[in-house]
Parts: structure tokens; sequence; C-alpha cells
């Protein structure tokens, strides 16, 4: 269980470095919204790039190596970024930390594949949603508590402590060895026929949805510290609205097992992304901080079980290392396209919060590619495949 303790210390100290750098943006480098974009889309681009490279590369024999090498780059690039006071000095760092986070989370998730037993499929992603969505929670709530009782210094201390926490857990994991490491395909349960089998067109489905959870998400835990530093609002206000958004994420990632009859079905999956156009509508018009609570919240619910599916998807299948390295590229993609396109219609619209309909204009959009993609003629993944394992 330890091994999942790795993904919630590397968001953590991620998203204190994002909440830190929204926060000065507005309060301390006055930076314009076109400058925090491009912070973050040259972040995501060096991140997008750093995972099409080494998803080729990687394999069970050399992740723990990447992830060692990743983990001591991530803290030695974040310390600084803490005390980063200028647009150029903030960019170079954050654009740098993208090649750490890429290799982090690509050796990561490759590492925790190979230790999935035949049939535990569902519970390992399940556990693993949990734990980043979990990280990323703490780091907005201790990022913002962080800064405004003890600044940069506090924020510094919590990131090395975190880093070498890290550290001493790879050095003390033994790994498991299971002959599922890159190969096994979870097929559906005979004695349950409400259990779709696998369809192959689902792995393109799971890189969709990481383009659409991840457009919405990013302006959101950009902008929302950003305009709150601007107005004079405490970093922690910001930091507590973020943590819950993805802390309801975590309870919902937590609950996903239990969804199997879900999986590889159109409609839940779509109507989940509808119900998401609808509560970015809610947060849009949202009259007050009380009801953004709640709006979050039920975002974080519906965005758990999209990554969820999303990971589960590219996942189960013989080719799952190739197919992590494309979905980790289009969080990158969202991330860039969320960003770009967000900060264009703000400007030209002259309206701060134009990126609600933007988003939610972007998800119907994909949602409609998703139900064409869908109607093409299904792919059985065939238990007779030598790479594949079938089980349940």
């Amino acid at each position: 269980m330890k091994i999942y303790l790795f993904p919630f210390l590397i968001d953590l100290v991620m998203f204190l470095v994002m909440l830190r750098l929204a926060d000065a943006a507005g309060r301390e480098m006055k930076l314009s919204n076109l400058q925090i974009s491009w912070l973050m889309v040259s972040f995501s681009a060096v991140y997008l790039v750093t995972c099409l490279f080494v998803g080729r590369l990687l394999h069970r024999g050399n992740a723990r190596r990447i992830f060692v090498a990743s983990i001591c780059l991530l803290m030695g690039l974040a310390i600084p970024l803490f005390f980063a006071n200028t647009f150029w000095m903030a960019w170079a760092l954050f654009s740098l930390l993208g090649i750490a986070l890429a290799l982090a989370f690509n050796s990561l998730q490759t590492f925790i594949r190979g230790e999935a037993p035949v049939g535990s499929l569902g519970l390992v992603i399940s556990r693993y949603t949990v734990s980043w969505s979990l990280g990323v929670s703490c780091g907005f709530l201790f990022g913002g508590v962080l800064k405004d009782f003890g600044g940069p210094l506090a924020l510094a201390g919590f990131t090395v402590g975190a880093g070498l926490t890290i550290l001493l857990l790879v050095f003390t994991h033994k790994p498991t060895e299971h002959e599922s490491s890159d190969a096994v395909v979870e097929e559906a349960d005979a004695s349950n026929p409400r259990v779709s089998p696998v369809d192959a067109r689902y792995v393109v489905i799971g890189w969709l949805l990481c383009l659409v959870a991840n457009f919405s998400q990013r302006p959101l835990t950009t902008f929302i510290p950003k305009f709150h530093a601007e107005n004079n609002s405490p970093a922690w206000l910001a930091g507590c609205l973020l943590f819950t958004l993805y802390f309801a994420q975590a309870i919902s990632g937590y609950a996903c097992p239990r969804l199997r009859p879900w999986l590889y079905r159109r409609g839940p999956l779509l109507m989940v992304q509808l119900l998401i156009v609808v509560a970015l509508a809610c947060l849009w018009k949202a009259p007050n901080v009380l009801v953004s609570f709640g709006v979050l919240l039920l975002l974080g619910l519906l965005f758990g079980f999209v990554y969820f599916c999303c990971v589960y998807y590219v996942s189960n299948d013989a080719r799952s290392s190739r197919n992590v390295g494309i979905n980790e590229a289009m969080v990158g993609a969202g991330n860039i396209l969320g960003m770009l396109i967000s900060e264009w219609s703000m400007r030209i619209w002259n309206y701060p919060l134009a990126y609600f309909p933007v988003c939610m204009g972007l998800t119907l959009l994909l949602i409609g590619v998703q139900w064409a993609w869908l109607n093409r003629q299904p792919t059985r993944k065939s238990l007779q495949e030598p790479e594949s394992v079938a089980s349940v």
C-alpha cells in the first residue's frame, strides 16, 4: 500500500507550487492573464513533449531509476519557485518542472501497473486516483495556509520533507512481481451479463476524457487563486475552494470500482460529461462562495469518475505503457488548450469569467466526437490474443 503514497506526495508538492505561483501572479508579481496563461502553457508543452518521448523508453526495468531521478529534479526546481518574484524566473523554472513531473508520473504509472495482480486493475486505478486527487487537494489547502502564515520558507521546508519521504519510501519499497506487468486485459465476467466486454475503441475515449477534464480544470485551478489574490482575499480561501474540488474527486475515485457495470457503456459516460457542463454553468452563475463550494463538490465527484475511466481504459490494454504516455500527453494538451483558449476568450470579450462558456462549449464538442466514435463497429478484445491474460 505504501506505493500509493507516491502520487499523493508528488502532487502535494506540485500544487503547493501551483497555488503559490497563481497567488503571486495576482498579488506580488502583478501578472496579466496572458502572462499567467503562458506560464501554464509553457509548463504543459514541456510536459506533453516529455510524455511522448519517455513513453517510448519506459519499461518495468528502468521505471524505478527514472522515478528517483525525477523526484530529485522536482525538489530542485520547486524550492526556488517559492521565491520566484519575476515572470521570467518563474517561467524558466516552471517550464523545467514539466520535465520532472512527466518523468515522475509516467515512470510511476508503469511501476504501479506492473504491480497489479491479475484481476485487480480496477482497485489499483481507484487507489491511484484517490491518491493523486488527495495530493492535489492537500497541496492547495496546505499551500494556501503555509503561504499566508509561513511564507516561502515554510513552503520550501514542507517540500523538502515531502521529497525526502518519497525517496525513503522508494528505497524501502520491495516491488512485487506479477506476470500482468504489461499484458493483462480484464474482460467481462461471464456470470454478470450487465458488465460490458472490453472494447478497443475506449482507449481513444480515454485520451479524449483526459482532454475534457484538463481543459476544464486547469483554468479553474489557475484563475481562482489569481482572482482571489487580485481582490485581496486570503490565499487559504482559494485553497479551500480547490481542496473541495479535488477532495470530492478522491471520494469519487474510491467509489468507482463499484461502478464496473458502467464501464464500456456509452450512456453513463456521456451523461456524466453532460452533468459536468451543467455544473460549470452553475459555477459560472454562482451567487456566493457557499454555492461555489457546493458546485465544486459536485464537479469533483464527476471528474473523479472521468479520471478513473480514462486511466482504466488505457491501462486495460496489452499496450498499456504506450497508452499511458499518450494519456499523459493528452493531459498536457488539455492544459494548453484550456489556458490559451480561456485567456483568449477573456481578452476578446473583456469578461473575466468567459472561460466558463468556453469550457462548456468545448466539452459539448468533445462529447459529440465521442458519440460519433462510439457509433463505429465495436472491437472486442480476443481472449486468444497471445499477449493478453483475460481475467476478472
